[in-house]
């Protein structure tokens, strides 16, 4: 029988492992508090200081990483959605998985696990040690 291979881009088995293990954990989703927009501020591999902007709807989101109007070319991952999945182990632990890959095979998939400050705020670190920050942002309606 031959196999079948699918196009899609699939998390690593370590990833869906980590999934599967906090799932069977107290709490497998993100806390509906946490749904909306927020503002996150990183350093990357090379401590550059960047911005991102993150949606969440519960437990699924979008992670856009803003352009850098200094720079002379363009990082082909800035500015495109890509795919988050939440996963929290407590209720003031989230870890947020960024599937990067899903929409350019060339964007790298992060992963952060963030501790909630307070309801506006959320702190952590990628799985590279640098330091991430989010902060809600509020909407006037």
């Amino acid at each position: 029988m031959r196999r079948v291979r699918s196009n899609r881009a699939l998390l690593p088995r370590a990833q869906i492992c980590s999934l599967l293990l906090m799932a069977a954990g107290d709490q497998a989703v993100a806390e509906p508090e946490q749904s909306g927009t927020w503002r996150a501020t990183f350093a990357t591999e090379d401590s550059e200081r960047r911005e991102a902007t993150l949606v969440i709807d519960v437990m699924e989101g979008t992670w856009t990483v803003l352009p850098q109007n200094n720079k002379i070319r363009r990082d082909k991952c800035d500015g495109r959605p890509f795919p988050v999945v939440l996963v929290g182990s407590g209720s003031s632990t989230v870890t947020m998985f960024i599937q990067a890959s899903k929409v350019n095979p060339d964007c790298k998939n992060q992963n952060a696990r963030l501790t909630v400050v307070d309801t506006d705020t959320l702190e952590g670190e990628f799985e590279s040690g640098k330091i991430i920050r989010l902060e809600r942002i509020h909407t006037r309606e």
